[in-house]
């Protein structure tokens, strides 16, 4: 080569690998060359599934509905929410989201629009129309959601992907219904979202 590297790339691309709790490796041959392998941890359905039944529920603290179809949202949202003090609930669809409503009333509700099944704006309607939970906070938080569309049929907020993580948690924040001893703890997490900055796909 003409022109040589200055060795940054491999450097860079280890710490991110790092920060993503994965792995590169390489194997190198003389005179023929290298191959670099990655190795990203995947969360699956059943694995998100085990992660949200092994955590304690606060009764105290708000809890947080997520309806997304992507398991990568779930787990970036949990990493930042689970260590402000919120409760979670998952759902991977409208229909799986409806039937945890039985179960337990969140304090708001973090809405993908295109879910399998019905969609988000079909779910945010059938929410409104049942009086026992018309008054959930619903933040739509999806890639191409319309503000004033969401706004009408009852959102209290819209949110693009890929949404600034401080943008999503200040909302959460705003709009939680508090469990009784729960303002307290929320109201420390101001602090932590000012100093975060990645953004969720």
């Amino acid at each position: 080569r003409e022109y040589g590297g200055t060795g940054l790339g491999l450097v860079i691309t280890k710490h991110l690998m790092g920060l993503l709790e994965g792995s590169i490796d390489v194997e190198s041959m003389p005179g023929k060359g290298s191959i670099f392998s990655l190795k990203f941890p995947v969360m699956t359905q059943s694995a998100l599934s085990e992660t949200d039944t092994q955590t304690p529920i606060r009764k105290d603290a708000p809890l947080v509905m997520i309806i997304d179809d992507d398991a990568d949202v779930h787990e970036l949202l949990s990493r930042d929410l689970k260590s402000m003090g919120f409760n979670l609930e998952h759902a991977l669809s409208a229909e799986d989201g409806y039937d945890k409503l039985c179960q337990n009333s969140p304090s708001v509700i973090v809405l993908d629009l295109h879910l399998p099944g019905k969609s988000g704006y079909e779910f945010l309607e059938q929410l409104k129309c049942d009086p026992e939970t018309s008054g959930i906070p619903v933040i739509i938080h999806s890639a191409d959601c319309d503000r004033q569309t969401s706004i009408q049929k009852g959102a209290v907020t819209c949110l693009q992907k890929p949404a600034r993580r401080e943008d999503l948690i200040a909302e959460l924040i705003r709009y939680a219904r508090r469990a009784p001893g729960a303002e307290t703890q929320v109201k420390n997490s101001r602090s932590t979202q000012n100093t975060q900055q990645s953004k969720y796909a």
